[in-house]
């Protein structure tokens, strides 16, 4: 195979599962060479985007046929072997050279054009609510390019339809930078923390190596590798929307960002991650390193009306991907989730016994948990068992947890109630995950893993620890069945509130009394605007906005003032 007809290393073993695929042309095979064995002649190769058909040059082997197959049209193409060769060879000549069937047919100077829609949206899986009626057309790709004077684009006439912009940077609607990061490296190599948010602007002129944190307020981050693992999103964007890569053991990020309030906000800061946590306020840190014992860490904060700076330095106990969020929330306990709970050491082949007692004031109309583990698993409500699981596993060489719900209603009582999981430990220390609701129709009361249940091992006390670790481990090889969703009986609210388009029906929450999440960066506002596609977007606090008709429809840009956003060719 000639060196310039080999793909770009995105099309690999895995390639169907590769979610950063562009579907760029060039990552494809130009041509192959395939063998047809128990067939013989020349076959007819049809391209589904031209609608050509051509004959192919071949080579006759012992038991068949040797071919190239090129793919100049598209990535996929049918080969087929007709049963009259000559009537297909004139087909062909009939079809390149209209002179070769005797006739001629004269086309009208004007056309008329209509564009037929084809997304099926009945089931809402390209837009909500479902519809029968064609959804529109998007646009979701542009160009950008910045005019720090704010005269050049005017000089320039960036705004000429018939303008080069080829070398212009490639953005997606409601992707942008919300901040900045840097690692990862030894945390005595990290920047210290800077004083104050007025620092901010000398400083960004020489940030060095620190990285734009690029994400979507309504979709997380753009082609998120975490869809690979759990074949999809499953309905779900992940609450995580800050990803550095691989961290090995004792290194660490840093991140950086401002937050811009219109009035004081008393609140709690939630920072999720798999690491080791330390966070300022405006130059001053916040929180104790004690408090921070597992994945979700909560700092209580205090802000005056205008601009903040948030800075927060993760450091990895482990070798593993790094991922993490954050929210301002008024309500930590609606917004806390189930944390991955073990003993504190291991001895294989024993018998852990992880208790919690919980009190229910009424009487329960539905009882609902979720237990995930990667060991064998006997799960009791006030001595009654209500499942088993794990102890049969089709892939034993992965130490993944499975998960399995369970409908505890007939073992509870109104009153104290005592649930138990018997966990043989195989090696990986007995670590397991719970999450339950339990209501009726005015109440309700949830139950999750945390650091208040009680462990024995063998009949004797334990240590109980908390993991810092990712509800789905990014670690693992190949594909997941486990996710986040799967796991949580009831929605917690997710940390980007603006992901909600894409949930099929209101979340299931605990009653509540108000919670609040603020997403602001550098150089951002609270306002939102309108995208071609009627999703929000943080824009810059100097707007300018154009308004095009195109395709019988209305469309409105908004740009910076001392920007320029171009829509793309179709």
């Amino acid at each position: 195979m000639r060196e310039e007809q080999k793909p770009r290393s995105e099309v690999g073993l895995d390639g169907w599962l590769n979610v950063d695929s562009t579907f760029d042309p060039s990552s494809y095979y130009r041509m192959i060479t395939l063998q047809a064995r128990g067939i013989k002649g020349t076959p007819q190769l049809w391209e589904p985007y031209s609608g050509r058909k051509r004959l192919l040059e071949t080579r006759e082997i012992d038991d068949g046929v040797e071919i190239h197959v090129p793919f100049d049209d598209s990535p996929g193409v049918l080969l087929v072997w007709p049963g009259d060769k000559q009537e297909f060879v004139r087909d062909v000549e009939a079809k390149e050279n209209p002179e070769a069937s005797g006739k001629r047919l004269v086309l009208p100077d004007t056309w008329r054009v209509a564009i037929s829609p084809t997304l099926d949206n009945r089931w809402g899986d390209f837009a909500l609510p479902a519809t029968t009626t064609p959804i529109g057309i998007e646009r979701w790709a542009f160009r950008h390019r910045v005019d720090s004077s704010g005269q050049a684009g005017l000089d320039g006439q960036w705004f000429d339809p018939k303008l080069d912009d080829t070398d212009w940077p490639l953005v997606h609607a409601t992707f942008g930078p919300h901040g900045l990061w840097t690692g990862p490296v030894d945390p005595e190599r990290l920047p210290a923390p800077l004083g104050t948010v007025d620092e901010w602007g000398a400083w960004q002129n020489a940030v060095g190596e620190w990285r734009e944190a690029i994400y979507s307020l309504s979709r997380g981050i753009y082609k998120d590798p975490l869809h690979q693992r759990t074949l999809g999103p499953k309905g779900h964007v992940p609450e995580e929307f800050l990803d550095f890569g691989v961290v090995r053991a004792g290194e660490a990020v840093q991140f950086r960002t401002t937050i811009d309030l219109t009035e004081p906000l008393t609140a709690y800061l939630a920072l999720g991650a798999p690491a080791q946590k330390t966070l300022w306020v405006n130059g001053t840190r916040a929180g104790v390193a004690e408090e921070d014992k597992g994945y979700l860490f909560f700092v209580p904060v205090t802000l005056r009306a205008g601009l903040h700076l948030l800075e927060f330095r993760l450091q990895a106990e482990v070798d593993g991907n790094v991922r993490a969020h954050f929210a301002f929330v008024t309500e930590p306990m609606v917004y806390r989730r189930p944390e991955w709970v073990q003993a504190g050491d291991t001895e294989r082949d024993t018998l852990l016994t992880y208790t919690k007692r919980v009190t229910v004031p009424f009487h329960p109309k539905l009882a609902i948990m979720s237990v995930a583990t990667a060991e064998p698993c006997h799960i009791r409500v006030n001595g009654v068992e209500v499942g088993v699981q794990g102890w049969f596993d089709p892939y034993p060489n992965i130490a993944r947890p499975r998960i399995q719900r369970y409908d505890v209603l007939e073992a509870l009582r109104e009153g104290e109630n005592l649930v138990e999981l018997e966990v043989t430990d195989l090696g990986a220390s007995g670590y397991f995950l719970v999450d339950a609701l339990i209501e009726n129709d005015e109440s309700r009361v949830a139950l999750m893993s945390d650091e208040a249940w009680q462990v024995t091992r063998n009949g004797r006390p334990a240590v109980l620890s908390l993991q810092r670790k990712l509800w789905l481990d990014m670690n693992l090889p190949r594909v997941q069945w486990l996710t986040l969703d799967s796991l949580q009986v009831w929605r917690r609210p997710h940390p980007l509130p603006a992901t909600s388009w894409l949930e099929n029906a209101p979340p299931i929450t605990v009653p509540q009394t108000g919670w609040g999440l603020f997403f602001l960066s550098s150089q951002m506002c609270m306002r939102s605007i309108s995208t071609l596609s009627g999703s929000a977007l943080p824009c810059p606090q100097e707007m300018c906005a154009c308004t095009c008709d195109s395709m019988g429809k209305q469309w409105s840009i908004w740009m910076g003032r001392n920007s320029s956003l171009r829509r793309m060719p179709t």
